[in-house]
């Protein structure tokens, strides 16, 4: 498997390595670098193993030693050199007061800074987009800006399954004792404090961002209620218009049955009285009107207008 190395003079180079090659130099099982050399992304871990840390940051995989640390990124050529860029700055760029720092831990401390600004870009530019189709959809609820709405959801899980992981990482690595006592591999003056103070100021952030996240999703399920509750009552105002028409047309229909009545070809006695044709038309207005008042009590009553 190829793989970059990087020492602490910040040299890096890419090699074609095995696991018995890394088990040789790290003191460790071929069986513990399954989370490195597994295809596919598997679950956030830190552990230590022999005279090495295994660490799995998704796509990121490293073995890190006190002297050396190999490093891949899985499917992404262009994250792959920007990461070995980022590993290189950050030792050559050592302040004076970091310099007691050890090797194995500044690489640790790099990939999860480095994995943490990623998502915290990506989410900043996943806001201001959010922002945008949220403007959309309260303006215009339409399938279009209902689908754009569904991809951003989906986004901003992934976006939280990742900054879930990093916390539960984090948040396991320093709640075991055992393992922070053992993460520094070389003789140093570096203490443990020191180490518990740096990561737990990156998981601050994370947690930071989580917040947000926890806000942003807020935001959409709002957004989605309450352009749910301006359909619902545009629908309810568009059924009120169709009853309110329904009984319009039935009184109507009053009027075209007593109208079809005396449109019939029979004898009856209205036909040589000169006030019949001013009385049918009389009593039939008033009946509607006396229909559509109590058809409106009746919707009044139950509260349907």
């Amino acid at each position: 498997m190829k793989m970059f190395k990087i020492v602490p003079n910040a040299e890096i180079e890419l090699l074609d390595i095995s696991k018995k090659s890394l088990a040789v130099e790290f003191d460790m099982h071929t069986r513990d670098f399954r989370p490195i050399f597994l295809p596919r992304k598997q679950l956030y871990t830190v552990s230590i193993r022999g005279d090495g840390l295994i660490v799995n940051l998704g796509r990121i995989k490293l073995c890190i030693g006190k002297k050396s640390a190999y490093f891949v990124v899985l499917n992404d050529d262009n994250k792959e050199l920007i990461f070995s860029m980022y590993l290189q700055d950050k030792l050559k760029n050592k302040k004076l007061e970091d310099k007691h720092i050890p090797f194995e831990f500044m690489i640790l401390e790099a990939s999860f800074e480095f994995v943490l600004a990623k998502t915290q870009k990506h989410f900043l530019s996943f806001e201001s987009r959010l922002a945008k189709v949220l403007s959309e959809v309260s303006k215009s609820p339409t399938q279009a800006n209902f689908e754009k709405l569904l991809l951003m959801k989906k986004e901003i899980l992934s976006i939280e399954k990742i900054i879930q992981e990093l916390q539960d990482t984090l948040t396991e690595f320093l709640n075991d004792d055992e393992s922070i006592d053992d993460l520094v591999l070389g003789s140093t003056d570096f203490e443990e404090d020191d180490l518990e103070s740096i990561m737990d100021n990156i998981l601050e952030q994370v947690i930071e961002i989580s917040h947000d996240i926890h806000k942003e999703k807020e935001h959409i399920d709002d957004t989605q209620e309450i352009v749910t509750l301006k359909m619902a009552t545009i629908r309810n105002s568009v059924i009120q218009v169709d009853l309110l028409v329904s009984v319009a047309m039935f009184i109507l229909s009053f009027g075209t049955l007593v109208a079809g009545f005396f449109g019939m070809n029979l004898q009856n006695s209205f036909e040589s009285s000169v006030f019949a044709f001013w009385f049918v038309i009389f009593a039939v207005f008033i009946l509607s009107i006396i229909l559509g008042v109590l058809f409106w009590k009746f919707l009044k009553q139950r509260y349907i207008l």
